[in-house]
C-alpha cells in the first residue's frame, strides 16, 4: 500500500480547520498528532518494518487521536470517562463516515486500519514513546 503523505497531511489540515485553532487544547492535539506520526515512523524503521508497515505506522500516528477534536468540541474535555471514548469516535469518523478516503485512496487495508485504530487508541497511555511502541507492537500482532 502506497500512502500519499501530502494527501494525508492536507486532509488532516482540512479536518482540523473546522476546529478553533486559537484553543490551546486544539493546538496541543494538532502538534501532538504531527509528533506522533513522526515518532511512529521512527520506531517502525528502527523495528525493521517493511516500507508498507512504516507507511501504515506513520498514518496511524497521524490519525490516532482524530476523535479528540470532536470530543473536545462536543464535551469540552479530553477525558473519555467524562465524555465519549475518543477511539470509538475516531474510528466512527474515519470508517463509518468514510473520512478515511480523504487520507488514503486504497481501501485494501480498511479492515486492518480500522482494527489498528481501535487497538492503538484503546491501548494508549500517557507517555508518547510507550504509546508508539504499543502502536508498532499491535501492527506486528495483527499481521501474525
Amino acid at each position: 500500500m502506497k500512502i500519499d503523505r501530502q494527501r494525508a497531511l492536507n486532509a488532516f489540515q482540512e479536518y482540523t480547520a473546522y476546529y478553533d485553532k486559537s484553543d490551546e487544547k486544539i493546538k496541543l492535539k494538532i502538534n501532538h498528532s504531527y509528533r506522533v506520526c513522526g515518532l511512529c515512523q521512527q520506531i517502525a524503521v528502527q523495528s525493521g518494518f517493511d516500507e508498507n508497515e512504516v507507511e501504515l505506522a506513520w498514518l496511524m500516528g497521524l490519525l490516532h487521536d482524530i476523535g479528540r477534536f470532536e470530543q473536545l468540541r462536543r464535551y469540552g474535555t479530553f477525558i473519555d470517562a467524562q465524555s465519549i471514548d475518543h477511539a470509538e469516535l475516531g474510528a466512527d469518523i474515519l470508517f463509518k463516515e468514510g473520512k478515511i478516503r480523504d487520507y488514503i485512496e486504497d481501501d485494501a487495508e480498511n479492515e486492518l486500519l480500522e482494527k489498528t485504530m481501535h487497538i492503538v487508541c484503546l491501548r494508549s497511555i500517557q507517555h508518547e514513546r510507550k504509546n508508539l511502541r504499543i502502536c508498532c507492537a499491535m501492527r506486528i500482532k495483527l499481521i501474525f
